[in-house]
């Protein structure tokens, strides 16, 4: 993404721009597609991927009326590539949206030491806001060169009077107006790291003036002095103020960023994972980011809402909807990721086949054949050992009521039935079965049931 634009042809000059902001699409995409986990992609997308890191040179040097339609596509690439990383949809990070998610992507991290609520972002910088910043700080940069030499000398003593001749000089006077009579300019004045840009770019106070007044002509005095950092300080500030306190904004919205805003809140987007307590896995790192922004209702990741992450069908990190199959249960009965359908298949191949083995039964799991009657097989079947009897079905699922007794007056004998022998038991002729003692009452539900599945055998 080398190379700087030169000519007249405006029109080639942006269109120069904006192939430079698609191919800053391609290093995104590539980004995306490492497998080095969530927090390693962000960081490196925050510190080495922004746009306002890859595509500085070209807006420094290139006036702002010729690179807004690509600073518009480079945030685009920006936003794409953050919603791939973070598993949300794209749509979200469209302007305009109820989310307001582009906004909060492009404002700080962390609210300023002088205010309370105008953080709760990304910290990823916008192209189309810096973008006076950073050309009017490259001017000030160039202008020692620019007033050494007697061509440029005259024009760039003050770019005021010499706007008219050069559309160059006249967008440096616009932005130098705009930036300084900002009302946040001011609050340069309030950080040791920006409060020389501003002693730099004004006047002195006097008698007669109470307050420091900018002027244009002093910008030599700011040259090699890392103004960028203070002009676009200064755009970044008004536009997230507008943000965060335009009267469209949803109060849950506002609500979420000035919790968001507190010092600490957004430590985890910014923390190079170096070491073992500073790394965090995935689920770790996506439900933070989703807990930040206000994603959690939306991509629908609560426990009551999703299944187990492996999930195909309904999986925590991915937008569904919820139908009447995951309502009812009935996806948890039959996924084979969520923990219902392992324990109900654990509880059929354990204990239950354990205690009917030792019975002397044969014991098998989802058979395929079908029912005499033709309907779907059971859950399992069991079938004596010593018999050639059929299968009996032996159904996790409630066994349908018994039918009415016949009305008649008489009632049926009732019918006689041999229980099978246990192979392991005998039971010696004049001998009655005793009630279970206290101890065996005392047994787990669980127990208690394969205790007099072993008597009855």
């Amino acid at each position: 993404m080398g190379g700087v634009p030169v000519g007249l042809d405006r029109a080639a000059v942006s269109n120069w721009c904006n192939k430079k902001a698609d191919v800053y699409g391609n290093f995104t995409k590539k980004l995306v597609s490492l497998e080095i986990g969530a927090q390693n992609r962000v960081a490196l997308l925050l510190f080495c991927g922004c746009p306002s890191a890859k595509l500085n040179h070209f807006f420094r040097i290139t006036p702002p009326s010729l690179t807004t339609e690509a600073a518009d596509i480079a945030d685009a690439h920006l936003a794409a590539a953050v919603a791939a990383i973070t598993h949300t949809l794209a749509a979200f990070y469209q302007s305009g949206h109820p989310l307001a998610l582009r906004a909060r992507l492009h404002a700080p991290v962390t609210a300023s030491s002088h205010t309370a609520s105008d953080g709760g972002g990304a910290g990823f910088a916008s192209l189309r806001t810096i973008a006076p910043g950073a050309y009017l700080a490259s001017f000030i940069d160039t202008l020692p060169h620019l007033a050494a030499r007697e061509v440029t000398a005259a024009y760039v003593s003050d770019p005021t009077s010499s706007s008219s001749c050069s559309p160059a000089l006249k967008e440096v006077a616009e932005h130098f107006t705009s930036i300084t009579t900002n009302k946040y300019f001011s609050e340069l004045t309030l950080d040791w790291r920006t409060q020389h840009i501003h002693s730099a770019l004004t006047d002195a106070p006097t008698p007669d003036t109470a307050t420091s007044i900018p002027n244009i002509t002093l910008l030599p005095r700011a040259a090699g002095r890392h103004s960028q950092r203070s002009l676009t300080q200064v755009l970044q500030r008004s536009t997230t103020v507008a943000f965060t306190r335009s009267s469209s904004l949803p109060l849950d919205i506002k609500c979420s960023i000035s919790q968001s805003s507190q010092h600490g809140a957004g430590l985890f987007l910014s923390t190079v994972p170096s070491t073992a307590d500073l790394r965090l896995t995935d689920q770790e790192f996506l439900h933070n980011y989703w807990h930040r922004f206000g994603l959690l209702d939306v991509l629908q990741v609560l426990a009551d809402r999703s299944c187990a992450s492996t999930c195909r069908e309904f999986p925590p990190r991915r937008l569904h909807e919820i139908t009447d199959t995951f309502r009812s249960g009935a996806h948890a009965l039959q996924c084979s990721s969520c923990g219902t359908f392992k324990r109900h298949n654990a509880v059929l191949k354990g204990p239950i086949a354990a205690n009917l083995n030792k019975q002397g039964y044969n014991f098998n799991i989802e058979h395929t054949i079908l029912d005499d009657d033709g309907k779907k097989a059971g859950d399992a079947y069991m079938s004596p050992t010593r018999t050639s009897t059929s299968p009996r079905p032996f159904s996790m699922s409630p066994s349908p009521a018994p039918p009415a007794p016949p009305t008649s007056a008489t009632p049926p004998p009732p019918p006689t039935t041999t229980a099978p022998s246990s192979p392991r038991r005998t039971s010696t002729p004049g001998t009655t079965t005793s009630p279970p003692s206290s101890k065996q009452a005392r047994l787990p539900r669980r127990r208690r049931c394969l205790h007099h599945l072993r008597r009855l055998g």
